[in-house]
């Protein structure tokens, strides 16, 4: 378990316009987030509320997979996040690597040339 803390020597943070999947506790679907800004131990994100000071998290950003992450403070559309460990920035900062399957189910072959 994340512990929350209060450190007087912040990192140096970069605004950014990047998007972060993250999962919340007790959600069954992970949920996507515009970052505000990053840096090694932690983010700005915006949120539509639901977030909680203390709330434990995974975040997903770019390259950058699946980080413990603890909710540090709240505001009605932002929060700010602790990483548990420091994260590589610039490997946020490139596109993640993305998996789509081949097909799925009929839907998959409905607008294929060849199954007609």
């Amino acid at each position: 378990m994340l512990e929350p803390r209060i450190s007087r020597n912040r990192d140096k943070r970069e605004s950014v316009m990047l998007r972060a999947t993250v999962w919340s506790p007790g959600a069954r679907v992970p949920s996507e987030h515009r970052l505000r800004n990053l840096s090694i131990s932690g983010a700005g994100i915006s949120h539509d509320g639901r977030l909680r000071r203390g709330d434990e998290l995974r975040v997903s950003i770019g390259q950058v997979v699946d980080v413990p992450a603890i909710v540090m403070w709240v505001t009605p559309d932002a929060a700010g996040i602790r990483f548990g460990y420091p994260i590589d920035v610039a490997a946020a900062r490139k596109r993640g690597t993305s998996y789509m399957p081949a097909q799925s189910g009929w839907v998959g072959t409905m607008n294929d040339a060849y199954r007609k």
